[in-house]
Order: structure tokens, then sequence, then C-alpha cells
């Protein structure tokens, strides 16, 4: 369901600055589970899928939501700021993800 959640909001990037609130429901929600499970991914000790799914979203949601709408993962989530800080510094992830500079020109066209 959080995939889900991340998925809608950064569409909502792209068509309203008034979708906070599904972004905070929807990171409150990762939150929340990253906080009652243990490991620093979200099933455990070992990334999986899952992680890989989300991994990309919460990177272009992170580089992109601070570009061009000045967002920043609140403080108080803070499981969920340990998550993004370990999955990004993966090997699997960094050995993936593209750099920001590309994030920022692919969202640049829905924000002329």
């Amino acid at each position: 369901m959080c995939l889900i959640c991340m998925s809608v909001y950064l569409v909502s990037l792209v068509l309203l600055s008034s979708a906070s609130c599904v972004l905070r429901t929807a990171l409150e929600a990762v939150d929340g589970w990253l906080t009652s499970h243990p490991g620093p991914y979200l099933c455990g000790e070992k990334i999986t899928i899952q992680d890989c799914s989300l991994a990309p979203k919460l990177f272009h949601l992170v580089v992109a939501g601070k570009r061009f709408r000045s967002f920043e993962i609140p403080l108080r989530l803070e499981a969920l700021r340990r998550y993004s800080t370990a999955v990004m510094s993966s090997p699997a992830f960094v050995s993936s993800a593209c750099a920001e500079k590309e994030v920022i020109y692919g969202w640049s066209k829905f924000f002329r």
C-alpha cells in the first residue's frame, strides 16, 4: 500500500501543490511501518523487491520535491529518514540510480 501512496504523490507533485495531505499520509504510513518492523529496510536486514520499487520513487520525491516544491521529508519521520539514507547508500541503489540532475531534468518539463 505504501508504494501506491508514494506513486500517487509523485503524480500529484506534477498536478497540484496542495496535495501535501496525500503525501503526509503516505509518508506517515511508511514511517509507521518502518518504526514497527526491524531492520534498515522494509522487510528486515536485506534489500527486497519492495525496496527496489520504493527507493527510486523516494529518490525522485527527495530530489524533485526539494527542487520544485521546496519539500523535504519532515524531521519527525525519523524511521523514514533512516530508511532513505540506508537504501540510497546501498550498493544496489548506488550502482543503478540515475544522477540527481537527470531527475531534475525529467521533472522540469512539468514545472515550466
